[in-house]
């Protein structure tokens, strides 16, 4: 992923002439880690890191927040047999014991899928694209009691 990365509002996917197969995954509106599943049972996850950092220009912008806010952010990698087949990147500011999504520092290498769509108080909103060096890229944000997680994914060659 990119920390510069520019996306495109839902209304502009067209104009990124993603494949059939690509717009498929990209506007996939379910758990995306139950639907690779369904292709590759055997997914796992690598954590990549998490920790309470700055967030990228891109995701400081999309949430909002000020150049010198600190966010909860988690990375990870979902691979089949040794293969990478998404990078997942999710950021939650205003980090902190009360905040709603605090059990992600639990998930380890869980996918936070598992966590997501076992909520029913949650909105999304719609998602945004990208094109990357890598393939193809989507964000949104998941509210929660109000409170924001912006995951973003970025599909690679290998999916």
């Amino acid at each position: 992923m990119n920390p510069n990365q520019s996306w495109l509002a839902a209304c502009q996917l067209a104009d990124l002439n993603p494949s059939a197969p690509a717009r498929s995954w990209l506007t996939e509106r379910g758990s995306l880690t139950a639907r690779l599943r369904r292709h590759w049972p055997d997914l796992a996850v690598e954590l990549q890191g998490e920790a309470q950092q700055r967030p990228w220009p891109c995701e400081l912008d999309r949430l909002g927040l000020a150049t010198d806010s600190l966010a909860w952010v988690r990375s990870v990698t979902l691979h089949q047999a040794g293969q990478a087949l998404v990078q997942a990147r999710s950021v939650i500011p205003a980090w902190s014991q009360t905040n709603p999504w605090q059990e992600i520092e639990r998930l380890g290498c869980r996918p936070l899928g598992e966590l997501l769509f076992q909520q029913t108080d949650l909105e999304r909103s719609d998602f945004e694209f990208a094109r990357t060096p890598s393939g193809w890229a989507r964000r949104c944000v998941f509210r929660r009691q109000g409170a924001p997680l912006l995951v973003a994914e970025d599909f690679l060659a290998g999916l």
